[in-house]
């Protein structure tokens, strides 16, 4: 499955340096928080802070349009504790790589409005979490201070639910806070 995801990001980018118009790669690195959905009741949820790094590329439709593609790294983290129960915890750190592929609005005073749509392919996760493709819709806000630089959040809700030591069916929200510098 990591080769099909792959594989889709280099047709993307591909495509993107075969269309005439303004071409964009750079490199973004950004915090992210996971917050589980869809847990019953008598468990307890503790957030924690993650990571995302990786690379982009854009196209350019005209004045107010891009197509993105992107491949991240994403450490996501959290943990479930049953209540009343000291020994039952389960250690939330999953490591996925992420293709999101962004339609980029642009909208006044440099910011840009990102919807589309994000595959994640985990590649690092706990025994008892039991899911190997995740689906996520994406929504974000991103700002263009300089030229090069930009700061964006951006909003993924859980699509696609994951199992985790018996309790079915419970999905992730995560909300990425993040700064990106073109390098071309």
């Amino acid at each position: 499955m990591n080769k099909s995801l792959i594989v889709i990001f280099i047709t993307c980018m591909s495509w993107s340096t075969a269309t005439a118009g303004i071409f964009e790669f750079g490199i973004k690195a950004g915090a992210n928080f996971s917050t589980p959905t869809g847990v019953p009741g008598g468990y307890n949820i503790s957030n924690d802070v993650g990571y995302t790094l990786g690379v982009y590329s854009q196209i350019g439709l005209g004045e107010l349009l891009a197509i993105g593609a992107e491949l991240m790294y994403e450490k996501r983290s959290f943990l479930l504790t049953q209540t009343g129960a000291s020994n039952n915890v389960f250690d939330g750190t999953i490591g996925s790589l992420n293709i999101p592929i962004l339609l980029k609005i642009g909208l006044p005073l440099g910011f840009n409005l990102d919807l589309g749509y994000q595959l994640s392919q985990f590649v690092s996760k706990p025994e008892s979490f039991q899911a190997e493709l995740q689906s996520f819709a994406v929504a974000g806000l991103e700002w263009h201070p300089l030229d090069d630089f930009r700061i964006g959040i951006r909003f993924l809700p859980g699509l696609s639910g994951f199992d985790i030591d018996g309790v079915e069916d419970v999905s992730s929200n995560v909300s990425n806070l993040y700064v990106a510098v073109a390098l071309f």
